[in-house]
């Protein structure tokens, strides 16, 4: 079991935090106005999101039996950045990636392991952090047997 819904990736919040798009999108946006009521007329649907984020973060503090600073912890969810590494952990490419680093670094460990013209040629899988760096990863994904 996930102790966070943000980490299990088969329920909507899990998958909207993987993702960045809810899967019912507007029509989770639009009820969750109705609910809120008259304050959410001037937020925007990210504004909207963290509120929901930060209410569930609340609640799972409060059942884990935490009852000290839970409207604080609800509002530092509410301002984190959605997801600024969403890929990284999310991605099956990237959690079961075979090595992740720099190119050179990559390439250097996969010819230990590879034919070398075909690592080289190999196109590889990147993404860039919250700070900008870009990530390399050699994948060789497979079923698990």
């Amino acid at each position: 079991m996930a102790t966070d819904p943000a980490d299990y990736r088969f329920c909507s919040s899990g998958n909207f935090c993987g993702s960045g798009r809810h899967i019912f999108g507007d029509n989770f946006v639009r009820h969750m106005r109705k609910s809120l009521g008259k304050i959410t007329n001037e937020w925007t649907d990210d504004e909207v999101y963290g509120e929901s984020r930060g209410e569930i973060v609340r609640t799972v503090a409060y059942e884990s039996g935490i009852t000290e600073d839970l409207h604080e912890l609800k509002k530092k969810e509410k301002r984190k950045e959605r997801m600024p590494l969403r890929f990284l952990r999310r991605t099956r490419h990237w959690t079961d990636g075979l090595i992740i680093g720099k190119k050179a670094f990559v390439q250097e460990v996969a010819i230990q392991f590879y034919d070398s013209q075909r690592v080289l040629k190999k196109r590889l899988s990147s993404g860039a952090d919250q700070n900008g760096k870009i990530l390399h990863c050699y994948r060789r994904l497979k079923v698990g047997v």
